[in-house]
């Protein structure tokens, strides 16, 4: 009772509830917070807002502030510091002024100790109250209620949308799901003759389609099955959709989540903007969206093609693998028609990518080391041997590795052995243009455009003479692993025969497929990129890079392992997709039942080395050939002005013997402004004047 009188003397009686709630929410502080801060300022600022609220009570309780003292000793209102605090004030600055400190004084205590900026609260009140306003004007147009509510959902189509039920089904389809006779040349073949012949004459296609060897593709069951895609958790999706709604709402930008796509590697997110904001802004904010959603890094791509969307590309929590017998099942690869297709893998959205070697017409791939180039490369070549006889299609090989492509020697489908040293890439690649060569030769015979007109024709002539020695032609394909160490051999041979058959090999049915794991200006010249359209490109250390294979960025931010930007012909930008994964055992066992079956039949069992002094000279030799050649070997330097000075010739007649020099593999060629090389030593001058004499 002692206590009670105490504290109503001291706190009023209607100011000793607020101590109470007072005491209440330091406890409730306590128990909620590991710490509470008991500082200096805070426990000034809490005596001060304590006077405050008293005064602020007696205030309100008393009729005339004359008397607020007096009746504060008898426990009226805010008791004695309320009537003591609030008589001071008013004999001091008056009644509003008394009103005007008071509320101040509240105001400032309450920011102080809840650590709240002011220009934050004022911020906070404004945008409250607009808000308010906003919401009163937009409840008299019922049109606009329903877009509001449509904010928060958007459609999330990809792993999400696949059901249990639906998953067993799937399962048991792709188990009886069996490639076991090449047929696709067969049906094509079906095809094409129905556009150019009657439809009297089906007979002709089928003896067509009838390979000169017995073969069986292989059974998909050498394959690793595979698991279906998990769930991902629709609440992490919103979250993160919400997340990236509220950053650019934080930097200005109003927008909207309309689309998710959830694909094995990565989500995108397509963002719809408001009108009047520019792209670009968007784009600048990666690193702030990466933060806020607490990922390493993301991509934008804004804007998506065919899309009035922006596009943020953000890393799983957890990755999935796409195994080739995933993308070899599918209904699309099953349904996809064409000269030589291949699997790719899947994009963000789940479906598989399939493409059409004849029609890209050339593939180039690149990455960094240990990014996936060899392992798409395998993808490309099981694809095939999983679909073709090698009636249909046959391959080159070139592995300057020794490692990657050496375990596909016996194939049938193999012209050569696998080309393993680079000295002999160059004369492999002369090989395939003389091939290249005879091909146009035989459809100029036969007055076709492209090899599969000449087929039709060849279909036809046996028929009628099934004796003649004319066949179909094969496709070619030309698999090299890696450029950069033929470039280094060779550059000027390799890259002159790649330029030839990248830009005359499509009619004559021969393609390249080249993988490089460093990809520069000097590797992938400007020939070469002109003349290879469809272009891969894996995770790589930086923009620079990432622009000499696609011409654009955004390469650097693949996560590696599989994740690539195929740049399809006909497209404005990449695609991203996860590539295909096949492992080193199952390639083993591909190769070994195809070759159970029966064995290579090489049409070029090995190549010379090609080099550079071959001492190849025109029979019209100048007569200061051996003189000039002695002299740039001494010089180490080779240039028609040194000709003409030394020798006393003329400019025709000095550039002629550089022709001679260049011919018989002792200078390099023209460089622009830089020197010529020289590439002969004595022992290859002596050997070179010999042949000569």
């Amino acid at each position: 009772m002692f206590l009670y009188r105490v504290i109503a003397n001291v706190f009023g009686a209607n100011g000793s509830w607020f101590l109470v709630f007072i005491v209440a929410s330091l406890g409730v502080s306590i128990i909620t917070r590991n710490t509470v801060e008991f500082s200096f300022k805070f426990q000034l600022c809490s005596i001060f807002l304590l006077v405050t609220i008293l005064s602020i009570v007696h205030l309100f309780c008393i009729p005339n502030l004359n008397d607020a003292f007096s009746l504060g000793m008898k426990s009226t209102g805010g008791g004695i510091i309320g009537g003591l605090s609030l008589f001071i004030l008013y004999k001091a600055i008056g009644y509003y002024g008394t009103i005007i400190a008071l509320t101040a004084f509240l105001l400032i205590n309450i920011l102080i100790i809840t650590k709240v900026s002011f220009v934050g609260f004022v911020k906070k009140a404004y945008a409250f109250v607009k808000e308010q306003i906003s919401n009163i004007k937009q409840s008299k147009k019922p049109q606009k209620i329903k877009k509001s509510s449509e904010k928060d959902s958007f459609i999330i189509e990809g792993r999400t949308s696949t059901t249990a039920s639906d998953k067993r089904k799937k399962k048991k389809e792709i188990k009886e799901t069996k490639i076991t006779k090449s047929s696709t040349a067969e049906n094509k073949a079906v095809d094409n003759s129905q556009s150019v012949s009657d439809q009297e004459e089906p007979q002709v296609v089928m003896q067509l389609a009838i390979p000169d060897i017995e073969y069986n593709t292989p059974s998909l069951d050498l394959l690793e099955d595979f698991e279906d895609l998990t769930e991902n958790n629709q609440h992490s999706i919103r979250e993160q959709a919400s997340k990236i709604e509220e950053t650019l709402k934080n930097f200005k930008i109003e927008s909207r989540v309309t689309r998710v796509s959830v694909g094995p590697t990565i989500t995108r997110y397509e963002l719809q903007i408001a009108a009047g904001v520019k792209v670009s802004r968007v784009s600048s904010l990666e690193d702030d969206i990466a933060l806020s959603l607490a990922v390493a890094n993301i991509r934008i791509e804004a804007p998506i093609p065919g899309k009035a969307a922006i596009g943020i590309e953000v890393p799983n929590t957890s990755n999935s693998v796409v195994f080739l017998k995933q993308v070899l099942t599918s209904e699309e690869y099953q349904a996809k028609s064409g000269n030589v297709v291949v699997g790719l893998g899947l994009d963000i959205s789940g479906r598989p990518i399939i493409a059409d070697i004849c029609k890209t017409p050339h593939m180039l791939i690149a990455g960094a080391t240990g990014s996936g180039k060899s392992v798409c490369i395998n993808v490309i070549i099981n694809s095939i041997l999983f679909r073709y006889a090698p009636t249909d299609v046959k391959f080159v090989m070139i592995d300057p590795k020794r490692v990657e492509l050496s375990c596909y020697n016996g194939l049938p489908h193999l012209l050569t052995p696998v080309v393993t040293d680079p000295k002999k890439a160059s004369s492999a690649l002369f090989w395939v243009v003389q091939e290249m060569d005879k091909r146009y030769e035989k459809l100029a015979k036969r007055g076709a455009r492209d090899i599969n007109r000449y087929n039709e024709i060849i279909a036809k002539d046996i028929v009628v003479n099934p004796e003649q020695d004319s066949e179909k032609l094969p496709f070619i394909i030309v698999i090299i692993d890696e450029l950069a160490d033929l470039m280094m051999v060779a550059s000027k041979d390799v890259e002159d025969a790649i330029c030839r058959i990248a830009q005359m090999g499509r009619a004559a049915g021969i393609h390249l497929v080249i993988g490089t794991q460093r990809p520069s200006v000097d590797v992938i010249t400007g020939l070469i990129k002109a003349n290879i359209p469809a272009r891969i490109a894996f995770a790589v250390s930086s923009a620079i890079d990432s622009r000499t294979i696609l011409d654009m960025s955004g390469a650097e931010k693949l996560l590696g392992k599989g994740d690539m930007l195929y740049a399809e012909p006909g497209k404005s930008k990449p695609i991203r997709v996860q590539g295909a994964y096949i492992s080193e055992q199952e390639v083993a066992d591909v190769v070994k039942s195809i070759t159970n079956q029966t064995s290579a039949q090489y049409v070029k069992e090995d190549f010379e080395e090609k080099t550079k002094n071959t001492g190849a000279i025109d029979s019209d030799v100048d007569e200061y050939f051996n003189d000039a050649v002695k002299l740039i070997v001494d010089n180490n330097s080779a240039s028609i002005s040194m000709i003409q000075r030394r020798f006393r010739v003329g400019y025709a007649r000095a550039a002629r013997i550089i022709d001679q020099l260049e011919q018989a593999g002792i200078v390099g060629g023209y460089e622009g402004s830089k020197p010529r090389k020289v590439f002969a030593d004595t022992e290859i001058v002596s050997k070179i004047l010999n042949n000569k004499e």
